[in-house]
């Protein structure tokens, strides 16, 4: 987080957008979801997803319990201020995370149908991440960041689901819980778990 060179990298980006671009992008705070959303609206107009509904919901609820825990985390254990200084949350981007877990999610879903599919998702998120740059909430480095985390989160998630059909096939059995904690000096907290 202090390496000069990033900082120095994320200064000169910032001044280049703002010296060249001067519109604020509001649209990013609804098609941050659509990369995910994609993937029930395709398969609604017929073009079948590689899982059932209920299994790429669990899918991608895992993904986004994931990618919500780490950025979470991260945006109020690490203080980076906002390029605009109105938050001290701004490593990494939730909307750029949120962005390309969807992306991924798409990707994983129909890359057996067409590559373009795919592409479409990740220019949508690379979209989002680039606006958050120009509306001068987030560095680059909190894209790439967030972009990483998104994409991490759901093949992560696809991983432990294939997991736990493998067990299942064999018999065995698995269990999960989530624990949201809440206690009276204001402490709270979520705990996830699963066990296979």
């Amino acid at each position: 987080m202090d390496n000069p060179n990033l900082k120095r990298w994320n200064t000169g980006i910032r001044s280049e957008v703002l010296e060249h671009i001067n519109t604020k992008y509001r649209a990013n705070d609804y098609f941050q979801y659509l990369p995910g959303l994609a993937v029930y609206i395709l398969d609604d107009a017929g073009l079948k997803a590689k899982h059932a509904f209920w299994d790429r919901t669990a899918i991608l609820a895992g993904s986004f319990v994931l990618q919500t825990v780490v950025v979470q985390s991260l945006k109020y254990s690490t203080n980076v201020t906002r390029p605009d200084s109105s938050a001290s949350n701004s490593f990494p981007s939730g909307h750029t995370a949120l962005a390309f877990s969807g992306a991924e999610f798409l990707w994983q879903e129909y890359k057996d149908h067409t590559v373009w599919i795919g592409v479409a998702g990740y220019a949508i998120a690379g979209t989002i991440g680039f606006a958050r740059v120009i509306n001068n909430k987030h560095w680059i480095t909190d894209v790439f960041a967030g972009a990483g985390i998104g994409i991490l989160s759901t093949k992560i998630s696809y991983y432990a689901y294939e997991r736990i059909k493998l067990r299942q096939g064999r018999g065995s059995q698995t269990h999960a819980f989530l624990f949201l904690f809440y206690n009276a000096n204001g402490a709270a907290g979520l705990a996830a778990g699963i066990q296979f």
